[in-house]
């Protein structure tokens, strides 16, 4: 389930990932007479860490690739190596999360057996076309360095040709869009903006070269570390949003002192706040949009999922994958 959830994160944006997969979690421990949460918590930790490994993964993603200009396959190639390591370890962990349960009786087994998912399957012709156009999506979005075409416009246009495969009327489909989310980054952006107009941003640009004394290794862990410290208890999102303006504004300082060309400083920084925000995201419930989905639907199944019990796992997890991620950094891009 963990492996599922990690793939489906980074074809899908995370969110979407839990409301598919969590209450499919709740009905497989219900079949299986196990406690979910154990499940719940690897998959919160599966979802923030595979959305990590491409552009439409996780929403800070979606914007430092807008606002650097990263192509899907730029985050494919330079973060999925890492994310394959991370998930070995969340491995380990869900073996330890789930130790006491890893048997289930032998007539439930045979029930079990006796289940058909294809029964589930409620409309195979919908079925059909909402994959084929998923796939045609995700191709898109592997070629749009090829034929030019941004991301955004390759998504709205796959949208737009299911509702019309699907027959789905217009204010249908709109009433499930995340409205409130959509109007949150409009905001979000709109404050940063300001900030930069009034050179906050430059001015904590250049407060962070003189700590750093321009050193690339030392700019691009702190830049993980700190980002990944803010994102545990102020939310991804928003720090992204904020620092982005601000990595922006150092690279061209950081290359000069470093001696190092542009891409590849940026490469160093773009990266380490990618890591750092959505790794981060697993420390508490608090990180990452998908956590508080998850822990929401828990609740809403009489399951409740504290913050410490959360942080037991998510800290000690989110530790150990900073630590890798800091390596990888500054072998690949820094020594």
């Amino acid at each position: 389930m963990s492996t599922l959830t990690a793939v489906l994160s980074a074809l899908v944006d995370n969110v979407t990932t839990v409301l598919l997969v969590a209450p499919v979690t709740f009905l497989v421990c219900q079949q299986l007479e196990l406690k979910p949460g154990p499940y719940l918590i690897v998959q919160i930790l599966a979802c923030n860490e595979g959305g990590t490994a491409t552009l439409i993964g996780d929403p800070p993603n979606i914007l430092i690739g807008s606002k650097a200009g990263l192509s899907f396959n730029e985050f494919l190639m330079h973060l999925a190596p890492i994310v394959a390591v991370c998930h070995l370890v969340l491995i380990v962990v869900a073996i330890v999360l789930v130790r006491h349960d890893r048997f289930v009786p032998m007539d439930v087994r045979v029930r079990i057996r006796e289940m058909h998912a294809r029964r589930a399957i409620r409309s195979m012709p919908l079925l059909i076309k909402s994959g084929s156009v998923l796939l045609a999506v995700l191709c898109g979005f592997l070629l749009h360095g090829v034929f030019h075409v941004p991301p955004a416009s390759i998504a709205l246009s796959g949208a737009a040709l299911i509702m019309v495969l699907a027959r789905t009327e217009p204010d249908e489909a709109f009433k499930v869009v995340e409205w409130s989310t959509l109007f949150f980054f409009v905001g979000l952006f709109m404050l940063v903006a300001g900030l930069v107009e009034a050179g906050v941003i430059q001015q904590l640009a250049d407060l962070a070269l003189r700590m750093t004394g321009g050193d690339l290794f030392i700019t691009s862990m702190v830049l993980l570390w700190l980002s990944a410290i803010a994102a545990m208890f102020v939310g991804a999102v928003p720090i992204t949003a904020t620092l982005i303006p601000m990595v922006q504004n150092m690279i061209p300082g950081v290359a000069a002192g470093a001696d190092a060309s542009i891409q590849t400083v940026s490469y160093a920084l773009w990266w380490s706040l990618a890591l750092g925000v959505c790794l981060g995201s697993n420390g508490t419930i608090l990180g990452g949009a998908a956590n508080i989905v998850v822990i929401d639907i828990a609740r809403r199944n009489g399951l409740e999922i504290s913050f410490a019990r959360f942080m037991r796992y998510g800290v000690p997890y989110t530790f150990v994958t900073l630590l890798i991620a800091s390596v990888y950094v500054a072998i690949r891009y820094i020594f």
